[in-house]
């Protein structure tokens, strides 16, 4: 999802005019657009409001924030009488679940991922870190995490690019695995720092493991790996369309993007931050009916009434197939589209 919106090839965030939505409700211009995606609000001092509520008005001076092809494809178009009524589907929310995650390897960022991921998670949440390095070192590290609210923290020192200590951590039973580059020093005192290469090297050779430890168990692990070289991105043994690598490639582009439009700062700022709105994958049947084809404006509809924005979807059948593995952004509203169990809707949305 963040890929196509950063890469300039598919579509991106884009403004225009409130034009004839002048006066009317943030809701109402949700199907406004038959080609494109209504995401926020631009007001006329430089604020940004993503997901705002669907009876915000719009203003003269506003301008609409959309997901869109290119500058001139944000063209009115009524989607409202796409709308199946009798496809939507009213779900309770779901309970929250408490999960198990890894985290291997320990480096300058991690507090930050330890203090995001604790704003994200539900109560209860686990999270294991395994990184090189003595109690001592393990013991900085503990109190270089910030406080946490929901996520219960274990440390635990270990070279995570030893296959005998990966094969005693049980990967398969962890819900989710995060590889970063291990900067925490071993426990060899005088030994030099390892440059950004020597770091990769050494996040490649644990994914390797984990690919053998996935493919022993038969089962595919959910991996979000970082890799500082963007030239080793391609050498990572990554399965298409499931693992992310998270690389300083993606920072260029981001860095691109807001150089071209100075709101996009604002608008990645929130959506990679826990506070207000992020992009979320819900199971679609939670939306609407998946005994029928349906357009994509019943699903828009469905969201809107939870006060959210549908913005796209994935079909699982397809997840591993390239180019787009499955997921589709900024679908045309008025397409019909065959959703099975499994399948999810993209919403943009505060939890």
């Amino acid at each position: 999802m963040y890929q196509e919106l950063l890469d300039f090839e598919g579509d991106e965030f884009y403004t225009t005019a409130a034009g004839n939505l002048t006066g009317r409700t943030f809701g109402e211009a949700l199907l406004s657009f038959t080609t494109s995606s209504v995401v926020g609000l631009l007001r006329v001092d430089g604020a940004v409001v993503l997901n705002p509520g669907p009876d915000s008005a719009i203003r003269a001076d506003d301008r609409i924030i959309v997901i869109t092809q290119d500058d001139d494809t944000a063209v009115p178009g009524d989607a409202s009488s796409c709308v199946d009524e009798d496809a939507i589907v009213h779900a309770a929310p779901g309970r929250p679940v408490a999960e198990r995650l890894l985290l291997l390897g320990w480096n300058r960022r991690a507090p930050l991922v330890v203090e995001q991921l604790d704003q994200y998670v539900n109560p209860g949440t686990v999270l294991d870190v395994v990184a090189r390095g003595d109690d001592a070192t393990m013991r900085d590290a503990l109190r270089a995490a910030p406080a946490r609210d929901h996520l219960e923290l274990t440390f635990r020192s270990g070279d995570i690019t030893d296959p005998q200590v990966l094969a005693g951590l049980d990967v398969p039973s962890y819900d989710g695995v995060i590889v970063i580059g291990d900067t925490c020093p071993p426990a060899h005192p005088g030994r030099a720092p390892e440059t950004e290469s020597e770091t990769d090297d050494r996040t490649l050779v644990t994914l390797l493991h984990l690919r053998a430890i996935g493919d022993a168990a038969s089962l595919e692990l959910a991996l979000t790996t970082e890799i500082s070289d963007d030239g080793n991105r391609l050498l990572a043994p990554a399965r298409a369309g499931a693992d992310f690598i998270v690389s300083g490639r993606l920072i260029s582009l981001l860095m691109t993007q807001i150089s071209e439009s100075a709101y996009l700062a604002a608008v990645f700022e929130e959506l990679f931050t826990a506070e207000g709105s992020e992009f979320h994958l819900r199971p679609v049947g939670d939306y609407v009916r998946l005994d029928r084809e349906v357009t994509f404006a019943t699903a828009v509809e469905s969201a809107r009434r939870r006060g959210e924005c549908a913005v796209g979807y994935r079909q699982r059948a397809s997840a591993g197939t390239g180019p787009d593995y499955g997921m589709r952004v900024n679908p045309d509203k008025g397409r019909p589209v065959r959703f099975a169990p499994g399948d999810w809707l993209i919403v943009l949305a505060e939890s």
